[in-house]
């Protein structure tokens, strides 16, 4: 009796899980543990795998600069795939389950909010990765564009991506996003109208970094200040000055001022003019002008281009040799060593051809005069210093 109803118990029960077997929610559940098994061992696996052996790459080739970027972009983008695959068979099992149409569709709406949002992350977290090894990217575009402006324009796509991701999310829950749009645009055209000075500065900032007429280091003259940049932003630029002063300028003064770039020089000048004494004769003053310039010629770090050394003008107190060259280098304290070792060379050269530098001074010539008037001017003055005397 006990054994019948034992057999009648445990034939219900193998009943009961046949039927749970071939039930919708049982295959639901059976693809979401498929599709977590193959996230967590299969797909998991593959990314390490390739990441592996981007690694791998870079490693062993330290230019590679391109394989390098695209470790990066991998790196940044496995997680939110290895989701969106969780995602996709969440997914296929709502369907499959049939729940109630209520559900379902918050079920759904839910999942394709995930999607997006881990699609929106991705590329957020890869844009982030780039900003913050600008250098490689920089150098992957081959300096085409200012590590400024890449610094910019990946800024800007994680704005825009952050905030398309947001707004496609609510539209997925029945948001009416068109509206939210113009009323966002009426917004920024209000806020624009009222910070126009800020507008400006980031417009002029725009020109500064994409027509460069200076660079950070670059030694630059303004009305405003001169000195070294320092920084460059889209709305000022800060000028560090000689007397060690940080100096904010809004870029749209700038722009709207003449700049002057001394580190764009490609030679830097020197001229001057060279005072000899009128004693000097033709022929010392010719020796002294061809000398200078022969040394000038051979010197290896004068610019050859343009050099001249000519008798020039009668001045005052000297005969004046114009001298006019250039050093090829454009540093400050390379311009300063060439200067000095030139100005030397032209003291030796005048000291071997004995012909001096002439000195400011004044001559008084007398006229001959009368041997009565003499003195006279005698007598007047023995009575001027008797007179001081007493």
């Amino acid at each position: 009796m006990e054994l019948a109803v034992l057999n009648q118990y445990f034939e219900g029960f193998v009943l009961d899980w046949r039927a749970i077997i071939v039930h919708r929610y049982f295959h639901a559940i059976f693809l979401v543990f498929a599709f977590f098994i193959l996230r967590k061992f299969v797909v998991t696996r593959i990314f390490r795998f390739i990441s592996n052996r981007l690694k791998l790459r870079v490693d062993s080739n330290k230019q590679n600069i391109r394989a390098e970027v695209f470790q990066r972009i991998f790196d940044s983008m496995a997680y939110s795939v290895r989701n969106i695959f969780f995602i996709i068979g969440l997914n296929v099992a709502v369907y499959i389950a049939k729940f109630d149409v209520r559900i379902e569709q918050v079920a759904i709406n839910l999942l394709k909010s995930f999607m997006i949002f881990f699609v929106g992350y991705g590329i957020y977290k890869t844009l982030d990765a780039l900003r913050k090894d600008r250098e490689r990217l920089y150098l992957l575009l081959n300096a085409r564009f200012d590590k400024i402006l890449i610094d910019f324009v990946i800024k800007t796509l994680n704005v825009f991506v952050a905030a398309i991701t947001i707004l496609f999310i609510l539209q997925e829950w029945g948001f009416n996003v068109s509206a939210f749009i113009t009323g966002l645009g009426l917004s920024g055209l209000v806020l624009a109208l009222a910070a126009k000075d800020m507008v400006s500065n980031i417009f002029a900032g725009f020109v500064v970094i994409t027509d460069k007429p200076y660079s950070i280091g670059d030694w630059i003259e303004t009305p405003s200040a001169e000195g070294t940049v320092e920084e460059i932003t889209f709305r000022s630029t800060r000028i560090r000055t000689f007397a060690n002063a940080l100096v904010t300028v809004p870029n749209a003064k700038l722009i709207d001022n003449v700049i002057t770039n001394w580190s764009r020089m490609r030679k830097r000048r020197i001229s001057f003019n060279l005072q000899v004494k009128y004693e000097t004769t033709v022929e010392g003053l010719i020796n002294v002008r061809k000398r200078i310039e022969e040394m000038l010629r051979n010197h290896p770090e004068v610019d050859q281009d343009v050099i001249f050394v000519r008798f020039n003008e009668f001045s005052t107190n000297s005969l004046d040799i114009f001298i006019y060259y250039f050093t090829r280098s454009t540093i400050w304290g390379e311009y300063l060593r060439v200067r000095e070792d030139t100005l030397m060379k032209i003291i030796d050269i005048l000291n071997e051809e004995k012909v001096e530098f002439a000195i400011p001074a004044q001559s008084i010539y007398i006229e001959n005069i009368p041997s009565d008037q003499e003195a006279k001017i005698d007598n007047s003055n023995s009575q001027a210093m008797e007179g001081f005397k007493k």
